[in-house]
């Protein structure tokens, strides 16, 4: 068999000490890209944490402002019923409306004023609008 020997070289200080820095380097640099990459999924979830925040913050006001546009309908369609029957009390309900539970609560104070009161959910205390119609202005 043929074989090649290579001369022995024999290991000095200095490569010693390169080999020793240039591990201490790729261990730096391996630190550092964990580092990056920790600070990279902070600011990812952060972000993704803020945009829910905002997505819910929008539901919120748009389900807000729903409610308040039924209610205000509610109430004009009772000031309406008041105009042709001024003398109406009771309930009015939405029957238009598929998922709505908001109702008017009319009650006549004297014969000439009427209380009218709009509830958005099903055993509300609190109205959503209160008002005091002088029915003989309507009539007018």
């Amino acid at each position: 068999m043929f074989s090649i020997k290579f001369p022995k070289v024999p290991i000095t200080k200095h490569r010693l000490t390169m080999h020793r820095r240039s591990s201490r380097r790729r261990g730096s640099a391996l630190l550092l890209c964990t580092l990056a990459a920790a600070v990279l999924s902070m600011a990812t979830i952060a972000i993704v944490r803020s945009n829910q925040r905002s997505i819910s913050r929008i539901d919120a006001t748009r389900s807000s402002l729903q409610g308040r546009a039924t209610a205000e309908g509610l109430a004009q369609r009772t000031i309406a019923i008041l105009k042709i029957d001024p003398t109406f009390s009771g309930e009015v309900k939405d029957k238009q409306m598929k998922d709505s539970v908001a109702w008017v609560d009319v009650r006549q104070i004297s014969k000439t004023t009427s209380s009218v009161e709009v509830y958005l959910y099903k055993g509300s205390k609190t109205p959503i609008i209160r008002r005091i119609i002088d029915v003989e202005s309507l009539v007018k």
